[in-house]
C-alpha cells in the first residue's frame, strides 16, 4: 500500500480542515494515510488525541514522513489544490470527530440545555485588519441586530472586551463557558485554551441558529455542520 503523507499547520480548525480533506482522498484510493500534527506553542499547543478520540485510517507520526504536503486547506493528489472533490465542506466529516470525556461532558453541559441560538464573534486586531482588507468585517453591532429577538444565546468569543461587551448588553441571557481574562485565546500557549476551543465548537455545533464571523476557519467548520443538517440556521 502506497503512502499519503501531510503535515497540518496553522490553528486547530485549519488542521481539522486539512486532516479530513487528506483522510478522504486517502480513503478512495487505497492509501496508507500519515498525518504529523506538530505541537506549536502558539498556534495549537495540543496533540490530536489531547483533545479527541483517534480517527480510523489515520496513523499520527511524531515527525513528518517523506515525501509530504504541508497544509492547512482541502487537498488533492498532489497536496494544496484547492480540489472541490475533497474538500470538507462537500461531505459530513464531522461524525467521526469525538471529543474525549473530559472535554465531551463539558459540551453536554450546555446541549442538555437546548441551546436555540448561538453566536461566534472574532474581534482581535489581526482579524479585524485581514476581514477589512477582503471588504467582510462585521462590526459587534451588526451581531447585535441579528440577535434583536433572541432571548438567549450562547457566545463563543477570542476577546474578553467582546465577551464583556455581551454581557453588559444581555446579561444573564448570554451563556459562555469561560470567562476570558486573558488577551486572546487564539494565541495561549498552553492545553487548556485549546480545550475551550473545542467546547466552544461543539457547542456551536448543536445549536439550532448559527451567528458566524466571515472569513473565520471556526465559524466555517460550524457551518459544515448545519449544512448537513437541514433543521439548522446559520447566518454569515
Amino acid at each position: 500500500m502506497s503512502n499519503y503523507n501531510i503535515s497540518v499547520d496553522n490553528g486547530l480548525c485549519n488542521r481539522l480542515r486539512s486532516l479530513f480533506s487528506g483522510l478522504k482522498y486517502a480513503r478512495e484510493n487505497s492509501l496508507k494515510y500519515n498525518v504529523h500534527w506538530p505541537v506549536h506553542p502558539t498556534e495549537c499547543p495540543a496533540k490530536f488525541t489531547d483533545l479527541f478520540h483517534s480517527v480510523k485510517d489515520v496513523n499520527f507520526v511524531d515527525t513528518p514522513v517523506d515525501p509530504y504536503t504541508k497544509c492547512n486547506k482541502w487537498i488533492g493528489p498532489h497536496g494544496i489544490q484547492l480540489n472541490h472533490n475533497y474538500d470538507p465542506h462537500e461531505h459530513e466529516w464531522f461524525k467521526e470527530l469525538r471529543p474525549v470525556k473530559i472535554i465531551k461532558d463539558r459540551i453536554e453541559e450546555y446541549v442538555n440545555k437546548n441551546i436555540q441560538v448561538a453566536v461566534h464573534v472574532r474581534s482581535g486586531p489581526r482579524y479585524i485588519k485581514m476581514a477589512k482588507i477582503f471588504k467582510c468585517h462585521k462590526p459587534l453591532q451588526q451581531y447585535f441586530d441579528e440577535l434583536k429577538n433572541v432571548q438567549k444565546m450562547y457566545l463563543a468569543t477570542d476577546r474578553p472586551e467582546t465577551q464583556q461587551s455581551f454581557i453588559d448588553k444581555y446579561g444573564d441571557n448570554v451563556l459562555y463557558d469561560k470567562q476570558i481574562t486573558n488577551q486572546s485565546t487564539r494565541v495561549a500557549n498552553n492545553l487548556t485554551y485549546v480545550q475551550d476551543a473545542v467546547v466552544d465548537l461543539f457547542v456551536c455545533m448543536h445549536a439550532d441558529t448559527f451567528i458566524s464571523s466571515p472569513m473565520s476557519s471556526f465559524s466555517e467548520l460550524v457551518i459544515n455542520t448545519h449544512v448537513h443538517d437541514t433543521h439548522r440556521k446559520h447566518k454569515t
